[in-house]
Formats: structure tokens, C-alpha cells, sequence
């Protein structure tokens, strides 16, 4: 933002990138317009499922990450089909990212701590997650919302872990319609 001379923003994450997001909006209220969070848990470290895949594969991958893993960690995340023509495209960018980031990423998502910071949130925000999501749960989300004060929660029917490949003009609706409200006020 600072190279860009960019004052404020509306900051989003999706999946555990909603951590950072979130972390953001605490830290730099000034600079927060409003806080998006896509498919974002509150924590993962309490989910016993995905522990277990952090310490038996994320945790161990080297360099090159193979496709086959890709595939198999990202194909259960979706509840309605994607294009698979855009997947293709996707796993080639994923396979983009060295082994030592999977890791790392996965090791500070576990270690996220809810409600850390959020009660520091001032900014709107808008908490979207599929229905079907088998990550960020319809409670977790529900928990998430009730600890950032100024939020509102967009549960989308149908939608998986990955609703923003699965569903991109319901998330694209519901992001407008709030960047507009928020505009507004």
C-alpha cells in the first residue's frame, strides 16, 4: 500500500489468508476501509483434521510439491464443480509455490490464536462462507462474526471451502454489495 501510495483499502483473505487479513484491520484501523474474509476460519489449531494432515504431509513437503498432491489436497475442498479448464490453470500457478511456504503457512494457521486481536477491528466487515464448506463450519463462521463487532455474515447455499472458484458471481455480488454500503457510510 505504501509503495502504491495507497492511503486505505478494503483488505481480504481468503481461507487462512483471512488471518492475515484480519491481523491487518487490527493493527492498521487507519488504513482499513472494511475486512473481508472469504471461506476464513476462526482457528484450525482446534480441528483435529487438520492437524493430523499438517503433520503427516504439510510439514514434510520438499521442493518440488508434486501435482498429485495438489490435486488431492485442493479437490476435496469443493462442493459444487469448477471449470476445468480454470483448475488446470490454478494447479499450474499452485504448483508455483515453493514447498518451504506450504509449511510455513500451515504452521502459523495452526498457531493462530481467536479471538486474538479482533475485538481491534473498527472497520465493516463481511464474513462470506459456502454452506457446504468443511473448513470454516456455518458455527465457526457464526463465532467469527460475533467477535468482530461491526461485521455481517454471508452464508452462500451450495458453496464449498473454495467458494470463490466455485461460486465467483455470488462472492462478487455479496463483495459489491457491501464495498458499496460501506462507501456510503
Amino acid at each position: 500500500m505504501d509503495a502504491n501510495a495507497i492511503e486505505k483499502a478494503f483488505i481480504a483473505g481468503a481461507s487462512s489468508g483471512g488471518f492475515a487479513a484480519r491481523n491487518f484491520a487490527a493493527k492498521y484501523p487507519e488504513r482499513t476501509l472494511g475486512l473481508i474474509l472469504l471461506g476464513s476460519p476462526s482457528k484450525l489449531g482446534n480441528q483435529p483434521e487438520i492437524v493430523a494432515i499438517h503433520e503427516s504431509t504439510l510439514s514434510h513437503l520438499t521442493d518440488p510439491v508434486s501435482p498429485e498432491f495438489i490435486r488431492k489436497f485442493t479437490g476435496g475442498l469443493f462442493n459444487k464443480p469448477v471449470p476445468a479448464d480454470f483448475l488446470e490453470k490454478m494447479f499450474h500457478e499452485i504448483q508455483n509455490v515453493p514447498a518451504r511456504v506450504w509449511r510455513e503457512t500451515s504452521e502459523a494457521a495452526l498457531n493462530e490464536k481467536f479471538p486474538g486481536f479482533l475485538h481491534q477491528v473498527t472497520a465493516p466487515a463481511l464474513i462470506i462462507s459456502g454452506k457446504e464448506d468443511p473448513i470454516a463450519s456455518q458455527e465457526d463462521q457464526q463465532k467469527l462474526s460475533s467477535a468482530i463487532v461491526n461485521s455481517q455474515l454471508c452464508i452462500l447455499p451450495q458453496l464449498g471451502h473454495m467458494l470463490y472458484w466455485e461460486g465467483p458471481p455470488e462472492v462478487a455480488k455479496a463483495i459489491t454489495q457491501f464495498v458499496d454500503k460501506a462507501q456510503k457510510s
